[in-house]
């Protein structure tokens, strides 16, 4: 009883300032307790305010909600966009292992689209005494959600090319929205995973222009087809095409230059 008064203590008020010591203590309490990561997506504790310039957040938080242009460009598919953090620690009986370790990584994939984003981190970056945070990224809902993949290297060694799959972790992002606390853990015998993400909101829209071919007033392509089509009418107007995609590569509309 007296030293769950003792960690009362040290509970900070609304608004005030902490130092970095009483975070650490702060993540330390919460690990001992829960057994999970204290910082969660979309979350945290700034430390000393007054000295920090926090980014700016790739999404318009005010503003998520209100879109105009699904009502009148039908054509127009809004991108939801969400933040994902993915932890790590590593399992006690591990330690023995820790020169095996050091030939084990693990990669981050997205379940859907950019198959060629790989991110990798060392085994010997995590430990099994706090939980360490291994990405932070800004996914779009439509990747379907993330796999870590823990990963050794062929041959054993840091110069052989290639590596073989050893275990798989697929956290995907219905589960994940369905989740109590939106955070879902997987554990395997080497280490224990946990991914957390925000609520996805709509983002800014992604749109790329591409040319296209010229055409005359009435829309037709310039061409010996289109004049012989019109039995060598001459075409009158001569516009220059761009058409507009959005961030899936699908067509929106024509701009006529």
């Amino acid at each position: 009883m007296k030293e769950m008064w003792d960690n009362m203590g040290k509970v900070v008020g609304l608004w005030e300032t902490v130092e970095e010591k009483q975070v650490e203590e702060t993540k330390k309490l919460w690990e001992t307790t829960f057994d999970e990561p204290y910082e969660k997506a979309g979350g945290g504790i700034a430390v000393g305010m007054e000295k920090v310039v926090l980014p700016n957040p790739p999404i318009y938080w005010e503003v998520s909600d209100v879109d105009v242009n699904t009502t009148k460009y039908k054509s127009m598919i809004p991108r939801f966009l969400l933040e994902a953090c993915v932890f790590v620690r590593l399992n006690d009986r591990t330690k023995p292992t820790i020169v095996d370790n050091k030939h084990k990584f693990l990669r981050l994939r997205m379940l859907r689209c950019h198959r060629e984003l790989k991110l990798e981190k060392p085994i010997t970056d995590f430990s099994c005494d706090s939980w360490r945070k291994a990405w932070h990224l800004y996914c779009e809902f439509g990747t379907k959600g993330l796999m870590v993949e823990l990963r050794c290297r062929n041959g054993g060694g840091l110069y052989f090319k290639g590596s073989k799959l050893v275990k798989s972790m697929v956290f995907c992002w219905n589960d994940l929205v369905r989740a109590p606390c939106i955070t879902l853990r997987r554990d395997v015998e080497e280490m224990r995973v946990v991914a957390s993400i925000t609520s996805p909101v709509q983002a800014p829209y992604l749109l790329k222009c591409v040319p296209d071919r010229v055409t005359d007033d009435s829309g037709a392509m310039v061409s010996d087809v289109i004049l012989k089509l019109n039995n060598y009418r001459p075409q009158k107007g001569r516009w220059l095409s761009r058409t507009v995609l959005d961030h899936a590569g699908r067509e929106c509309f024509v701009v006529r230059i």
